[in-house]
């Protein structure tokens, strides 16, 4: 037995360089506790609307499958925004009925079902001046999957909806709750580049979507970005904005549009991190945090 144990503490020897640097990690942590709890003071005014009703209202295809549009196009749009130099969080359903959290941008990610209650409420935050972005699908229905005119009332109409298909299913496996599921694999969808776009959002570069699309009949929104189809509208509601992808946009087209939507909408941003030519580093996350004395 005695020789047992001490073949697992050699499998588990740590070199010293590693321990070291974990001694010096606690140390600063210890030292330097007062100025790491000021990040949690810092506002978020960009937020994500995470969507029960979109977690549970699965289509039948999907019930088994380890992600859902909503959850990857949710990954997509946090993914896209926390490299931007400003703090965002999410808010709930709940959270937006009772008004307990306001942000100067709410991104919707494909937020098909929402409740006749939850969309008052987005209507209200529009109109009281709030920028709101859509990524597909847009609401459509309620929580009950009953279609509604929420897009409707709001202006846009919705002419026909191209959907990646679905190329296969990976092995399934079994999860840490017993419950079976498995990869969808979809392929790419309907690729869309612009051929034209608005020079004040997009300067020296391109709108590019992937996956889902939506022709979207314009009416009076201003079309941001376009081919033949609108890719990006902007739809004054009230005091607000709606801007509206028609497609899934590329992580780089999302974080381009972002990055200049935060600047139009006054989101506190001291720091900007960028490489030394002018481009943004994707892969980096980066906060200022002000003290009376210090940055």
């Amino acid at each position: 037995r005695s020789r047992g144990l001490g073949d697992v503490y050699k499998r588990q020897l740590v070199p010293l360089p590693e321990v070291e640097e974990h001694f010096r990690a606690a140390l600063d942590v210890r030292r330097l506790s007062n100025e790491i709890a000021l990040f949690w003071n810092l506002e978020a005014e960009v937020a994500l609307l995470y969507s029960k009703t979109n977690i549970l209202q699965v289509p039948y295809d999907l019930l088994k499958a380890h992600h859902t549009p909503y959850l990857q196009t949710l990954r997509h749009a946090y993914d896209g925004t926390r490299h931007l130099d400003a703090p965002i969080t999410f808010v709930s359903e709940r959270q937006l009925l009772a008004a307990t959290k306001t942000s100067k941008i709410l991104v919707l990610p494909a937020c098909r079902y929402l409740p006749e209650p939850v969309f008052a409420a987005l209507d209200h935050y529009l109109r009281q001046g709030g920028t709101l972005v859509l990524l597909p699908a847009g609401p459509q229905a309620d929580e009950y999957a009953r279609p509604q005119d929420y897009l409707a009332r709001w202006g846009l109409h919705i002419r026909a909806t191209h959907l990646p298909t679905v190329e296969g299913r990976g092995p399934t496996q079994q999860g840490y709750d017993q419950s079976l599921s498995h990869d969808i694999h979809t392929g790419p969808g309907h690729l869309q580049t612009s051929t034209h776009a608005d020079p004040t959002f997009f300067s020296n570069s391109t709108v590019s979507t992937h996956g889902l699309f939506e022709e979207i009949e314009a009416g009076s929104a201003d079309v941001v970005a376009a081919n033949t189809h609108p890719l990006l509208l902007r739809q004054p509601i009230g005091d607000g904005s709606l801007y509206y992808f028609c497609g899934t946009p590329t992580l780089g087209t999302y974080r381009h549009f972002m990055d200049t939507l935060m600047d139009r909408s006054n989101i506190y941003r001291p720091l900007h991190l960028k490489a030394p030519d002018g481009s943004r580093l994707p892969d980096v996350e980066a906060r200022l945090v002000h003290t009376q004395y210090y940055d």
